[in-house]
């Protein structure tokens, strides 16, 4: 099965966003509403471990490219990310190996990633948040030797470069879907994505 990595997203982000719409009944081996292992979250770039990837079989969304692509979707975990809740968190497979995480969370926690990660670059999503980026007024001041993000940006993507991984960081008022979604994935994810879709086609 053919498809680009934008329109298997929003897939898999919509059928995230219906099932935890529905009445919160789930099948009890899945991962829904429970804590997940932190050991099925970690990209490493290796084989997953044999009984974690076990324990993600009942949140299996689908198999794609021959079955080298697999996402799994975990919706309503009880974890938290940098102080947010979360609504759901979809995991990407590519050859057996966890090559990205997404995660839709409740709340906007730019300013915690900030605090955590340090510095980072940030693209505006419309006109308007492109022109506070482009006044330089992104950092604001807040008190004493003291700075936070601009409230006004609302429409905006954040990343930074950690090791092998990448992390972005996206709000957007627009997207009542999923409104604010952090991502990590390994820096050759594109790369092995489009590997994987070529090898089928």
């Amino acid at each position: 099965m053919a498809c680009n990595t934008d329109q298997t997203e929003t897939v898999v982000a919509s059928s995230a966003l219906q099932e935890s719409q529905k009445e919160d009944v789930y099948m009890v081996n899945t991962l829904n509403q429970k804590v997940v292992p932190d050991g099925l979250l970690i990209l490493n770039g290796v084989d997953a471990d044999d009984d974690l990837e076990h324990a993600l079989q009942d949140n299996l969304f689908g198999k794609f490219f021959a079955d080298r692509a697999e996402f799994f979707v975990i919706n309503k975990p009880t974890n938290t990310l940098h102080g947010s809740s979360i609504q759901s968190i979809t995991l990407f497979y590519l050859d057996g190996q966890l090559s990205k995480t997404k995660y839709v969370v409740a709340d906007n926690i730019a300013e915690n990633l900030v605090q955590q990660f340090g510095s980072f670059t940030i693209t505006g999503l419309d006109q308007h948040n492109k022109s506070i980026i482009a006044s330089h007024t992104v950092m604001i001041e807040n008190g004493i030797e003291s700075k936070r993000l601009n409230p006004q940006l609302d429409n905006f993507e954040m990343t930074w470069k950690k090791g092998s991984s990448q992390i972005k960081y996206r709000a957007s008022k627009a997207n009542a879907m999923d409104r604010y979604t952090y991502t990590e994935r390994l820096s050759n994810y594109e790369q092995a994505y489009r590997s994987v879709e070529a090898s089928v086609n």
